[in-house]
């Protein structure tokens, strides 16, 4: 058996040798060989030999192909060797790989008339999870501007419009516990200042 450890990108060279060595012992020891493959360094050939390394091809040396022949030479292959209903999911993982060298500009380019694409499942459950945080931290901004509104609202009606130095500084606040206990203060303070320096 033979392993090997796939290194997408320099910045994952720190450390990788091809060889794990632990020896706690004279007769307690590990000596451990792998190989190590470079994507960047591998030519678009090599790296599309094989239907499981295929995704990888716009990672790896794409020597004068442009981007857009290397990415036409990548679906080809896949389509050719990977069964039709997991072809989808396997543009979607070529697609995040790439963001790993490429700029979004590019990708969008790229890909952009890949729309069988978005039928992958993996590319359905980024954007799930993207949609999904997009409503958390919507919901926690709409929760915190609105503490915001309250706040500016009964402050206004007992201590007069806010200076501008200090409605910056309550503009800047984004954590709607902090407002909310501003806004329980108001009756025990005498002012603005006193309300933000408690």
């Amino acid at each position: 058996m033979r392993s090997v450890v796939f290194l997408l990108r320099p910045q994952a060279q720190a450390g990788v040798t091809g060889q794990v060595r632990d020896v706690q012992a004279a007769d307690e020891y590990l000596d451990f060989r792998y190989r190590v493959v470079r994507v960047w360094e591998q030519p678009l050939e090599a790296i599309l030999g094989s239907i499981g390394t295929a995704p990888l091809a716009l990672i790896g040396d794409v020597g004068k192909a442009t981007l857009s022949e290397a990415f036409d030479r990548m679906k080809e292959r896949l389509v050719a060797g990977v069964p039709a209903a997991e072809v989808n999911d396997a543009l979607a993982a070529a697609f995040v790989l790439s963001g790993l060298r490429h700029s979004r500009q590019v990708l969008e380019q790229l890909m952009k008339g890949v729309r069988s694409m978005k039928e992958s499942d993996t590319y359905q459950m980024i954007l799930e999870e993207g949609f999904a945080k997009g409503i958390d931290q919507g919901f926690a901004k709409g929760r915190a501007e609105e503490a915001k509104s309250l706040l500016l609202k009964i402050a206004e009606h007992r201590f007069g419009a806010p200076p501008p130095q200090i409605a910056r500084q309550i503009d800047a606040i984004d954590d709607r516990d902090r407002l909310e206990t501003l806004v329980e203060r108001i009756a025990a303070v005498s002012g603005w200042e006193d309300l933000l320096n408690g």
